[in-house]
Protein backbone atom coordinates (compact mmCIF):
# COMPACT_ATOMS: atom_id res chain seq x y z
CA UNK A 1 0.00 0.00 0.00
CA UNK A 2 3.03 2.41 0.94
CA UNK A 3 4.67 2.08 -2.21
CA UNK A 4 1.39 2.89 -4.18
CA UNK A 5 -0.28 5.45 -2.09
CA UNK A 6 3.09 8.21 -1.73
CA UNK A 7 3.57 8.19 -5.90
CA UNK A 8 -0.29 8.96 -6.23
CA UNK A 9 -0.71 11.70 -4.51
CA UNK A 10 2.97 13.02 -5.50
CA UNK A 11 1.82 13.19 -9.07
CA UNK A 12 -1.63 14.30 -8.27
CA UNK A 13 0.26 17.17 -6.69
CA UNK A 14 2.49 17.48 -9.39
CA UNK A 15 -0.44 17.69 -11.75
CA UNK A 16 -1.11 20.91 -9.83
CA UNK A 17 2.03 22.47 -10.71
CA UNK A 18 1.55 22.96 -14.99
CA UNK A 19 -0.52 24.09 -16.71
CA UNK A 20 0.17 21.74 -19.60
CA UNK A 21 -3.17 20.46 -20.19
CA UNK A 22 -1.88 17.48 -22.95
CA UNK A 23 0.93 15.90 -21.62
CA UNK A 24 2.90 16.39 -17.90
CA UNK A 25 6.70 15.45 -18.79
CA UNK A 26 7.73 14.28 -15.11
CA UNK A 27 11.81 13.32 -14.34
CA UNK A 28 12.33 10.45 -12.37
CA UNK A 29 15.68 10.63 -10.71
CA UNK A 30 16.55 7.42 -8.48
CA UNK A 31 18.98 4.69 -8.64
CA UNK A 32 18.49 1.88 -11.01
CA UNK A 33 22.22 0.63 -10.81
CA UNK A 34 24.34 0.42 -7.79
CA UNK A 35 24.06 0.21 -4.50
CA UNK A 36 20.67 1.67 -4.22
CA UNK A 37 19.47 -0.39 -7.28
CA UNK A 38 16.51 -2.16 -5.06
CA UNK A 39 15.50 1.00 -3.52
CA UNK A 40 15.04 2.38 -6.94
CA UNK A 41 13.11 -0.33 -8.46
CA UNK A 42 10.58 -0.51 -5.73
CA UNK A 43 10.17 3.30 -5.64
CA UNK A 44 9.84 3.24 -9.57
CA UNK A 45 6.87 0.30 -9.88
CA UNK A 46 4.75 2.47 -7.33
CA UNK A 47 5.23 5.73 -9.62
CA UNK A 48 4.33 3.68 -12.69
CA UNK A 49 1.57 1.99 -10.78
CA UNK A 50 0.38 5.70 -9.71
CA UNK A 51 0.85 7.22 -13.47
CA UNK A 52 -1.68 4.56 -14.29
CA UNK A 53 -4.24 5.11 -11.31
CA UNK A 54 -4.11 8.74 -11.40
CA UNK A 55 -6.09 9.32 -14.66
CA UNK A 56 -3.60 12.30 -15.59
CA UNK A 57 -1.34 12.30 -18.88
CA UNK A 58 2.11 11.60 -17.81
CA UNK A 59 4.77 10.98 -19.76
CA UNK A 60 7.38 9.86 -16.94
CA UNK A 61 11.26 10.40 -17.79
CA UNK A 62 13.76 7.98 -15.80
CA UNK A 63 17.52 9.24 -15.42
CA UNK A 64 19.55 6.86 -13.23
CA UNK A 65 21.36 9.05 -10.58
CA UNK A 66 23.20 5.99 -9.11
CA UNK A 67 22.92 6.99 -5.61
CA UNK A 68 25.71 9.57 -6.47
CA UNK A 69 26.94 12.71 -6.69
CA UNK A 70 28.42 13.25 -10.04
CA UNK A 71 25.53 11.07 -11.85
CA UNK A 72 23.36 13.10 -9.64
CA UNK A 73 24.16 16.45 -11.23
CA UNK A 74 23.99 14.63 -14.65
CA UNK A 75 20.80 12.89 -14.40
CA UNK A 76 19.26 16.83 -12.95
CA UNK A 77 21.22 18.76 -16.21
CA UNK A 78 19.91 16.37 -18.50
CA UNK A 79 15.97 16.33 -17.54
CA UNK A 80 15.83 20.11 -17.04
CA UNK A 81 17.84 21.41 -20.41
CA UNK A 82 17.49 18.44 -22.39
CA UNK A 83 14.15 16.99 -21.61
CA UNK A 84 12.43 19.91 -20.11
CA UNK A 85 10.87 18.73 -17.66
CA UNK A 86 7.54 20.37 -15.75
CA UNK A 87 8.16 18.79 -12.58
CA UNK A 88 10.70 16.44 -10.60
CA UNK A 89 10.20 13.21 -8.61
CA UNK A 90 13.61 12.31 -6.70
CA UNK A 91 16.64 11.35 -6.11
CA UNK A 92 16.06 9.01 -2.71
CA UNK A 93 19.88 9.83 -2.05
CA UNK A 94 20.50 12.60 -0.16
CA UNK A 95 24.14 12.20 -2.06
CA UNK A 96 22.28 13.09 -5.53
CA UNK A 97 19.89 15.81 -4.09
CA UNK A 98 22.74 18.18 -2.71
CA UNK A 99 24.80 18.83 -5.89
CA UNK A 100 21.74 18.85 -7.90
CA UNK A 101 19.97 22.04 -5.95
CA UNK A 102 21.17 24.96 -7.69
CA UNK A 103 20.22 23.24 -10.93
CA UNK A 104 16.58 22.81 -10.19
CA UNK A 105 16.22 26.09 -8.11
CA UNK A 106 17.81 27.88 -11.25
CA UNK A 107 15.21 26.34 -13.40
CA UNK A 108 12.24 27.47 -11.30
CA UNK A 109 11.01 23.25 -11.51
CA UNK A 110 9.40 21.63 -8.66
CA UNK A 111 10.81 19.01 -7.32
CA UNK A 112 9.52 16.10 -4.83
CA UNK A 113 12.58 14.09 -2.81
CA UNK A 114 11.96 11.50 -1.58
CA UNK A 115 14.90 10.66 0.57
CA UNK A 116 16.35 11.49 4.24
CA UNK A 117 16.67 15.46 4.58
CA UNK A 118 19.57 17.53 6.17
CA UNK A 119 19.39 21.20 6.50
CA UNK A 120 20.43 22.20 3.38
CA UNK A 121 18.46 20.02 1.71
CA UNK A 122 15.31 21.19 4.16
CA UNK A 123 16.70 24.80 2.99
CA UNK A 124 17.18 24.12 -0.71
CA UNK A 125 14.45 26.83 -1.90
CA UNK A 126 11.13 27.60 -3.01
CA UNK A 127 10.74 24.95 -5.71
CA UNK A 128 12.06 21.91 -3.17
CA UNK A 129 9.68 19.83 -0.91
CA UNK A 130 10.04 16.76 0.86
CA UNK A 131 7.60 14.07 2.28
CA UNK A 132 9.88 13.54 5.29
CA UNK A 133 10.99 15.22 8.14
CA UNK A 134 14.04 17.50 8.68
CA UNK A 135 16.81 15.41 10.49
CA UNK A 136 16.62 16.64 13.60
CA UNK A 137 12.85 15.94 14.12
CA UNK A 138 13.63 12.20 12.98
CA UNK A 139 16.40 11.65 15.66
CA UNK A 140 14.50 13.79 18.52
CA UNK A 141 11.30 11.12 18.12
CA UNK A 142 14.43 8.31 17.93
CA UNK A 143 15.50 9.54 21.34
CA UNK A 144 12.05 9.93 22.54
CA UNK A 145 11.69 6.14 21.86
CA UNK A 146 15.20 5.57 23.70
CA UNK A 147 13.87 7.17 26.54
CA UNK A 148 10.86 5.85 27.08
CA UNK A 149 12.19 2.23 27.20
CA UNK A 150 14.57 3.94 29.56
CA UNK A 151 18.13 2.99 27.39
CA UNK A 152 21.04 4.99 28.90
CA UNK A 153 23.93 4.52 26.35
CA UNK A 154 23.81 4.18 22.74
CA UNK A 155 26.09 3.07 19.77
CA UNK A 156 25.92 4.71 16.25
CA UNK A 157 26.75 3.58 12.86
CA UNK A 158 26.28 5.91 10.01
CA UNK A 159 27.49 6.22 6.31
CA UNK A 160 30.36 8.76 5.90
CA UNK A 161 28.65 11.70 3.90
CA UNK A 162 26.88 14.61 4.50
CA UNK A 163 23.50 12.66 5.42
CA UNK A 164 25.64 10.71 8.17
CA UNK A 165 27.54 12.98 9.77
CA UNK A 166 24.54 15.95 10.42
CA UNK A 167 22.31 12.63 11.14
CA UNK A 168 24.62 11.54 14.13
CA UNK A 169 25.19 15.60 15.28
CA UNK A 170 21.88 15.68 15.61
CA UNK A 171 21.30 12.45 17.36
CA UNK A 172 24.27 13.73 20.21
CA UNK A 173 21.82 17.24 20.66
CA UNK A 174 18.84 15.22 21.00
CA UNK A 175 20.31 12.73 23.47
CA UNK A 176 22.36 14.73 25.76
CA UNK A 177 19.14 16.79 26.31
CA UNK A 178 17.51 13.41 27.40
CA UNK A 179 20.24 12.47 29.54
CA UNK A 180 21.56 9.64 27.11
CA UNK A 181 24.88 9.10 26.47
CA UNK A 182 26.61 8.56 22.49
CA UNK A 183 28.83 6.04 23.98
CA UNK A 184 30.65 5.23 19.91
CA UNK A 185 30.13 6.34 16.69
CA UNK A 186 31.29 5.04 13.52
CA UNK A 187 31.29 5.92 9.81
CA UNK A 188 31.35 3.42 6.97
CA UNK A 189 32.37 4.00 3.81
CA UNK A 190 29.60 3.58 1.03
CA UNK A 191 30.66 0.81 -0.93
CA UNK A 192 30.81 -1.30 2.55
CA UNK A 193 28.50 -4.05 3.12
CA UNK A 194 30.23 -5.94 5.91
CA UNK A 195 29.84 -4.29 9.29
CA UNK A 196 31.01 -6.84 11.62
CA UNK A 197 34.18 -5.53 12.39
CA UNK A 198 32.43 -1.77 13.11
CA UNK A 199 30.25 -3.52 15.60
CA UNK A 200 32.67 -6.04 17.21
CA UNK A 201 35.04 -2.04 17.45
CA UNK A 202 31.99 -0.83 19.47
CA UNK A 203 32.45 -2.10 22.94
CA UNK A 204 29.22 -3.73 23.52
CA UNK A 205 29.62 -4.00 27.48
CA UNK A 206 29.09 -0.34 27.96
CA UNK A 207 26.21 -0.58 26.45
CA UNK A 208 24.19 -2.11 29.52
CA UNK A 209 21.01 -0.55 29.49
Amino acid sequence: MKTSIIPILILIILAGCTSNADQIKVGIMLPQTGLGASLGDQMLKGIDLAANETGYPFELIIEDDQCDAKQGVVAAKKLVEVNQVDAIIGPICTVAILPSIDIIESAKIPRITTGMIVQRVAEAGPYHFSLLPEMKHQMKAMTDYASQKGYKRIAAIAINDDLGKESIAELKQALSEKGIGLVAEEYFDRPETDFRARLTKIDTSSLTI
